[in-house]
């Protein structure tokens, strides 16, 4: 938490809407409120971390492991100023990545396709927004909201903060756990090429696997009965 009260200290002019924003970019708010929070959630593991900008528009930064000489990227995340932009609402371009990593994975990583699943990370200013990517049974690329969170503005909001934390920590265990889930980081002498990303990361038991959900589908089986009432 010391790292949030020294955000709470010096950055208020970041937390809170600025009267003028545009004095502002989007590496203020990455290297001062939010680099440093990834930086101490994912230390001492085996993930790294790179970031770039996108003149004039987001900073774009990545999770990444390595394996076997080859680089992975895990986890996107998505940097803006605004969260009430409309080029960031409308733009498809995180879920493109997200759909590309989920393909790498299953085609490069994972024999059994059955419920792999990837993160995504958006962060709109002082909000943050988490995201999973399925590919469901019919080879369609569903996005369900998997948790969201905004940075306290003062001590009152730690409650709430510290709760958020533990969700960021739950992903840091999916990776941590790697390296004692078959022979990942450390393969057995001569057998380098087995290393490889357990399923335990991403995949979920069958008990607790979640089923996508279609918005239309509930609407179209009341249509049914009712026609069926009405026959």
């Amino acid at each position: 938490m010391e790292h949030i009260i020294e955000v709470i200290e010096n950055y208020q002019h970041l937390l809170k809407k600025s009267i003028n924003p545009s004095m502002y970019r989007e590496q203020d708010y990455w290297q001062n409120l939010w680099s440093r929070i990834f930086s101490l959630i994912f230390r001492n593991s085996n993930v790294r971390m790179k970031a770039y900008c996108v003149a004039g528009f987001k900073v774009e930064c990545q999770l990444l492991v390595d394996i076997t000489n080859e680089e992975y990227e895990i986890i996107p995340i998505e940097v803006t100023k605004d969260d009430e932009d409309k080029k960031i609402i409308n733009d498809i371009g995180k879920l493109i990545r997200g759909k590309d990593i989920l393909d790498n994975l299953q085609n490069n990583i994972f024999k059994d396709h059955d419920g792999v699943f990837c993160f995504i990370i958006q962060i709109a200013g002082v909000n943050c927004n988490i995201y999973t990517i399925h590919l469901d049974s019919d080879g369609l690329y569903v996005v369900f909201p998997w948790h969201k969170f905004s940075l306290p503005l003062s001590a009152a909001g730690f409650e709430g903060f510290s709760k958020s934390l533990q969700v960021l920590l739950t992903i840091k265990n999916y990776m941590k756990n790697m390296s004692v889930i078959h022979a990942w980081y450390t393969p057995t002498r001569d057998s380098a090429n087995f290393s490889k990303i357990p399923e335990f990361m991403f995949a979920l038991t069958n008990r607790e696997r979640r089923s996508p959900i279609y918005i239309y589908e509930e609407v179209s089986n009341k249509e049914d009965d009712d026609n069926d009432k009405n026959s």
